[in-house]
């Protein structure tokens, strides 16, 4: 062949390889989200809890220490949790509470039972009331923190109505997972109103403080 036959052909080969539509490479597809998260930790309340019990009332600072849990899918779980306060001369909080939670985390509705026994150098009392309320849980981007907010109100069972008047609580929370480790931190807000009742008088409650914890888990990243 010609030498400026085999020229002639490679400019050609070049200018159609030019002219050539390329095609995109389709965009990468993200890891799917885990469907299930398993949370286990401690948790722990420094702040400002006041109350009046037996027409004594107190206010001042003190710590709320715990644990709680988590199991959960993408159509709902479980949590649990307990809590022991001490505030030095006021009255001191033992609580459990058990919850069953409906809905994905973008929207979530929690109903359950709790028992809080309230005691002091004057006496004791235990409450035994239901729970109904929502939350909700939003990653943020994909820097392994979620925020989380949710209410919760309390209600008295048939066998309280006459030793309490309700209550309710609030959170709000940031809560990072660990990029290599099954370990999360969590650093939030709390606030807590619950009202007993005796007689025609009432012992309100109130807390509020910032919230602190940390554990293990496994999912929900």
């Amino acid at each position: 062949m010609r030498p400026l036959t085999v020229v002639a052909l490679l400019a050609l080969g070049s200018s159609a390889a030019a002219q050539a539509p390329v095609t995109p490479s389709a965009p990468p597809v993200p890891p799917a989200g885990r469907a299930f998260e398993v949370r286990l930790g401690g948790v722990m309340i420094a702040g400002e809890r006041n109350s009046e019990y037996f027409d004594n009332f107190a206010s001042g600072s003190g710590l709320v220490r715990g644990a709680e849990g988590l199991l959960r899918g993408k159509a709902g779980g479980l949590s649990f949790r307990t809590l022991s306060s001490d505030f030095g001369e006021q009255p001191q909080v033992t609580s459990a509470d058990l919850r069953l939670l409906i809905g994905p985390p973008v929207f979530t509705v929690a109903v359950g039972g709790s028992r809080r026994v309230l005691w002091s150098s004057l006496g004791s009392n235990s409450f035994d009331f239901g729970l109904a309320g929502v939350s909700t849980t939003l990653a943020i981007g994909g820097t392994g923190l979620r925020a989380n907010a949710g209410g919760v109100m309390y209600f008295p069972r048939p066998t309280t109505e006459e030793t309490m008047k309700g209550g309710m609580e609030g959170e709000t929370s940031l809560i990072y997972t660990l990029p290599r480790l099954p370990l999360y931190v969590q650093v939030g807000y709390r606030t807590e109103l619950f009202t007993a009742v005796s007689g025609t008088k009432e012992s309100p409650e109130e807390l509020r403080g910032i919230r602190v914890g940390g554990g293990l888990q496994l999912g929900g990243r």
